[in-house]
């Protein structure tokens, strides 16, 4: 927790008042949107034809950190190390995601932000899409049948779930609302049973189970409800809390609910980021009736750059979910793993500033540390630092170096204003590359190689200019120090 002198000169308060209204710990909310582009917030893209009035909001009155990243351009590796502060790569897990039904990545005994905050006596929950598996019984025995998971038994207890690793209490889905089984689980049990199965070509888009009458625009109502559910109940205990609040959205399927339909002059994609955009208010507005906004910490940050869809989106509706950036989810250009992060705290922190020193996702955990008083083994979010000086608004360099991770398996290293990228493109297939060529040339790229790339971000943000070539110094430096980080673990 932030000492009393120091967040006093902060907000202008002094010692004895600031000492009267926070007795505890802050709050603290984590919510992750999935695939929320950098350009699809209005506050950090001029030209966003979709307008985000509650993020913007957020920004205002808190922390932007313009240069924030995921650890990994796609969704399960950022979240693994968004909760334990440790890249993804290192884990059994060396490309790609998670299926639904597939078991747990954490082992047990990985500590995370969870289980750190409730060993300081926080309530904790997680409400939404969980995507780092669990272990579910099967009907004969052997291994879960991949995909559909014909064999999964829905009756038995869940291993190694979100409460095996620090959460009092789980509502959501095992992992992204186009990966079966479309059900909700609740701390170790599946809340109903199954009652269809859904074909290829349903709502969802993979073949698998599904509960009969709840579409996938059902899901993120029900999460959010909850939530201000958990802010009401958890309001009335002198115990701090910590939510985590992995939103299902806008991922496809893309799916706002009825009363955000038409909203949007882009179509249904803006539908669903100004649904987003409308839950970030509820939760604000549920700890303002709770009286309890002034100590809660809120982070909004999404988990990977925008679906590949925005390519046609960009080529007929003008609107860029990358923003200024190059490339999308799955790419380790910028436009890849460069995110959305926003983070407001009344009590704690600086408002109203923007931050351009790099941070990681995995950097949360190390923070939730530091606000607590917790002290890290050296075996516990060994890829995190702690960025709380920047919410202080001390501009200070936090990171030495990160290291991004595409699908594909691919590395790139950020040290200071340089990347280097081993290779850039991590949609490799025809139908995630669909639009690829004309979405490029609109914005004026002209080489499409594909590896051995270097780039100055102070000077070109837009990763315009390869320099690999023109310095290969500073290739051969970001690249041992690379090798010597991935040394052990491939």
């Amino acid at each position: 927790m932030l000492a009393v002198g120091a967040v006093s000169m902060l907000m202008g308060t002094s010692p004895a008042s600031l000492m009267a209204k926070s007795k505890k710990n802050p709050n603290i909310i984590l919510i992750l949107a999935d695939d929320l582009g950098y350009g699809d917030v209005s506050c950090l893209n001029a030209k966003s034809k979709i307008q985000t009035p509650n993020i913007d909001k957020m920004a205002s009155n808190g922390v932007t950190f313009a240069d924030a990243h995921s650890s990994s351009s796609v969704c399960t590796p950022s979240r693994y190390s968004l909760m334990t502060g440790r890249y993804a790569w290192k884990t059994r897990l060396k490309r790609g995601v998670l299926g639904g039904s597939d078991k747990a990545l954490m082992l047990p005994g990985r500590r995370t932000i969870a289980s750190i905050l409730k060993s300081k006596g926080y309530n904790t929950a997680c409400v939404g899409k969980w995507h780092l598996g669990m272990d579910f019984g099967t009907t004969d025995g052997k291994v879960i049948t991949p995909k559909t998971g014909k064999n999964l038994d829905f009756t038995k207890k869940i291993a190694n779930g979100p409460t095996t690793f620090g959460f009092d209490y789980f509502f959501g889905i095992p992992g992204s609302m186009d990966m079966s089984p479309y059900m909700i689980v609740e701390n170790t049990r599946f809340l109903e049973q199954p009652d269809t199965i859904v074909g290829r070509g349903n709502p969802y888009g993979r073949p698998g189970y599904a509960m009969k009458g709840r579409g996938p625009e059902w899901f993120l109502p029900a999460f959010t409800d909850k939530v201000e559910d958990k802010i009401d109940e958890y309001s009335e205990d002198d115990k701090p809390f910590f939510i985590y609040f992995p939103l299902n959205a806008p991922h496809t399927p893309v799916a706002p609910s009825s009363k955000f339909k038409g909203k949007n002059q882009i179509g249904e994609y803006g539908d669903f980021v100004t649904e987003v955009d409308d839950v970030i208010g509820r939760v604000i507005k549920a700890l303002k009736s709770n009286g309890i906004e002034e100590n809660t910490l809120v982070i909004l940050t999404s988990d990977n750059g925008p679906e590949t869809i925005c390519y046609n989106r960009y080529l007929s509706k003008d609107h860029n979910s990358s923003g200024y950036l190059k490339g999308v989810k799955r790419d380790l250009w910028e436009g890849g793993h460069r995110v959305p992060f926003f983070a407001q705290w009344p009590e704690g922190i600086e408002s109203g500033i923007t931050t351009n020193q790099t941070i990681c996702l995995a950097d949360v955990f190390s923070t939730a540390a530091e606000i607590v008083n917790y002290s890290c083994s050296k075996d516990e979010g060994e890829d995190s630092y702690s960025f709380l000086s920047l919410l202080k608004g001390k501009d200070k360099k936090t990171r030495p170096y990160t290291i991004h991770h595409s699908a594909r398996g691919d590395f790139a290293i950020r040290k200071d204003e340089w990347v280097f990228i081993e290779k850039g493109d991590g949609n490799s297939n025809s139908t995630t590359r669909r639009g690829f060529a004309e979405y490029y040339k609109k914005l004026g790229y002209t080489d499409d190689t594909m590896d051995g790339y270097l780039y100055n971000l102070t000077e070109d943000i837009k990763e315009y200019n390869d320099l690999a070539k023109k310095n290969q110094s500073k290739v051969d430096e970001l690249n041992k120090i690379l090798q010597k980080a991935k040394a052990g673990y491939e």
